[in-house]
Parts: structure tokens; sequence; C-alpha cells
């Protein structure tokens, strides 16, 4: 496998580094995704919200 010999020669830090790198990266994408449908949910709902206060009020 080229990958281990790969991890040989770069020794056991950079390779943990790497994964680590690797790893982080789709978890900031998943948390950037759920701030975005959390401010697009709050915004639906406040919309809503005002709908249903500006129908009580007539």
């Amino acid at each position: 496998m080229p990958f281990a010999k790969q991890a040989e020669m770069n020794g056991p830090n950079k390779t943990r580094i790497h994964a680590r790198i690797s790893f982080f990266q789709p978890g900031m994408a998943l948390l950037k995704a759920a701030i975005l449908a959390s401010q697009y949910w709050h915004a639906a709902i406040s919309q809503r919200n005002a709908a249903l206060l500006a129908h009580l009020q007539w």
C-alpha cells in the first residue's frame, strides 16, 4: 500500500495531524450547515408568527 509507505516516511506525528485535519474539515462543514439551517428555521418561524399576529389583530 503506498499510503503505508508514505506514513512511514512522514512519521507518526504528521500522519496524526493529517488525520485530525481531515476529520476536522467535514465537522466544520456540518457546523456551518447547521447554523445556516437554524437561521433559516428561525426566520421562517418569525415570519409565520408575524403573519399570525397580523391575522389575530384584524
